[in-house]
């Protein structure tokens, strides 16, 4: 194969997957303003525009953020080049010059969704019903996909045009994860977690994993995840049922880190004697890990509001007796002691 066909599938791959993933993160967005996980509506679209690496440019075009405005840009603005209509013209472009190595129906399918969105008037279903254009758009560049799976034999121009959807995939995951990462607040983390899995179509996925009882016994850390998150939402119980499944298997630190996450459960709850006990069970499974230690800080704090001083004293210069502590931890124990008088 030629070195330019192999760079025109690659790029017709990445296209056609960045003009999808464009439109589920503005349906994502969307749909979460509606569902009020944001009060900022601007940020919530600055958000999006950073993690698409396209800020500067709407700035210098747009004297203001709104979403109307970032929903043109992104899809029906021909003149910047990352915007849906440009992704899908590009990619029609680069099938086009290897049309040769592509199969009937794949050529049909992307030539066809190129020439129906440049009949439409994109601006005004913007200004009506974004989210029908959104879940279309998503919906052709699927079927492209499925097209080519379908239709293409394993060969050299199908593994050029898949490893370009995989990067273009992997780099959009990546710049969701980071832009959304750094703000992330315990009264937001919950909502921000499941746009970025909403925005990679992976919560359903996810949610399956975490509630199959034989993923979960392979990947403990499924479970723990999922209760982080409903911890964070305050679900105390759904969280713990979560963790009771972890706390039966025959993995050390992943029972270690169960017991605390259910600790924390029962402290968020005010049951501090239950709280104390799952702390200390962690420290009792794996002392020296990093659960075990944040057990026994979390049984001092426990035993501290159930003013059971001596037994808080006791775990905390526990704790300040092993070997290789991190300074925050050792800084938090003894806070916990001179708080208690000790």
């Amino acid at each position: 194969m030629l070195a330019r066909h192999a760079e025109d599938l690659f790029w017709t791959g990445r296209y056609l997957e960045r003009a999808e993933d464009t439109a589920r993160m503005l349906d994502v967005t969307y749909h979460g303003l509606l569902e009020g996980g944001s009060a900022d509506t601007e940020s919530a679209w600055r958000m999006l525009l950073e993690a698409l690496h396209l800020a500067h440019p709407f700035y210098a075009a747009h004297p203001e953020v709104s979403a109307r405005a970032v929903a043109e840009f992104l899809v029906a603005d021909v003149a910047q080049g990352s915007s849906i209509i440009a992704a899908i013209a590009r990619a029609r472009e680069n099938a086009r010059n290897v049309r040769e190595h592509l199969s009937t129906e794949l050529w049909d399918a992307i030539n066809s969704c190129f020439l129906e969105l440049r009949a439409r008037d994109l601006q005004a279903e913007l200004a009506v019903q974004p989210h029908e254009l959104y879940r279309e758009i998503r919906t052709r560049c699927q079927t492209i996909a499925g097209a080519g799976a379908e239709t293409m034999s394993r060969s050299d121009p199908w593994r050029f045009l898949l490893l370009g959807r995989l990067i273009e995939r992997a780099e959009m995951t990546c710049r969701m994860l980071r832009a959304r990462a750094p703000r992330r607040d315990p009264r937001s983390g919950f909502h921000d977690f499941l746009l970025v899995l909403n925005s990679v179509s992976a919560l359903e996925a996810y949610t399956r994993a975490a509630k199959d009882p034989s993923v979960v016994a392979q990947r403990p850390e499924a479970s723990l995840g999922y209760a982080r998150l409903l911890s964070q939402e305050k679900r105390w119980s759904e969280a713990r049922g979560a963790l009771e499944r972890v706390i039966r298997s025959d993995d050390k630190t992943a029972v270690a880190a169960a017991a605390v996450g259910i600790g924390e459960t029962y402290q968020g709850e005010g049951d501090y004697l239950a709280a104390a006990e799952y702390f200390m069970t962690a420290a009792y499974v794996a002392p020296d890990s990093p659960a075990g230690r944040r057990g026994l800080l979390g049984a001092g704090a426990s035993f501290t509001a159930l003013k059971q001083v001596d037994a808080a004293a006791t775990v905390c210069r526990k704790l300040l007796g092993q070997t290789g502590v991190p300074p925050e931890q050792a800084e938090a124990a003894r806070k916990c002691l001179k708080d208690i008088g000790q």
